[in-house]
């Protein structure tokens, strides 16, 4: 009975990297897009996202690259093994000291309130109650018009008008 509901080796190493994966791309790595795609001013967006998707690329590369030769025992590799966890929790670390710490909170906010907000504010720590000055629906309400988006000149025409429909 015991050799009936026995798994054959590997099976939980062959699994647990593609849920690792699966969550990654569900969960983790949509956040690349979503944040350096806000951060950059109008200014050098288009730039600063180019370099932002080339390196994180190459440095995927160079991770998937370098992870059989890390954990790989034999000569020539590094043998560290399930070691290498550590200093993936060690990058992990720092990655979130540096979001703590650098990346501004731009929930809410347009495009060009955040090029406001980096221009108010000089710490990311600080910019979690920040409100703008103007909101962008008050930019785009015309000041010139009427309640009804009527010239105020022409409100009375354009009632009549109405009415007359």
């Amino acid at each position: 009975m015991g050799i009936l509901l026995r798994q054959p080796e590997g099976t939980a190493g062959k699994a647990w990297p593609a849920i690792l994966i699966s969550g990654f791309v569900a969960f983790g790595g949509i956040l690349f897009g979503v944040v350096t795609g806000e951060i950059f001013p109008l200014k050098v967006r288009a730039k600063s996202l180019s370099m932002t998707t080339a390196t994180n690329w190459l440095l995927n590369w160079a991770l998937s690259f370098s992870t059989p030769y890390l954990v790989n025992y034999g000569p020539g590799n590094a043998n560290l093994q399930s070691k290498i966890f550590f200093i993936w929790f060690g990058c992990c670390f720092l990655c979130i000291t540096f979001v703590y710490t650098m990346i501004y909170e731009t929930k809410g906010l347009t495009l060009e309130e955040v090029d406001e907000l980096y221009n108010e504010v000089s710490s990311a720590r600080k910019s979690v109650g920040w409100k703008p000055t103007i909101t962008w629906t008050e930019k785009e309400k015309p000041y010139a018009f009427g309640e009804k988006g009527v010239d105020k000149e022409h409100e009375e025409f354009h009632e009549s008008a109405v009415a007359q429909a």
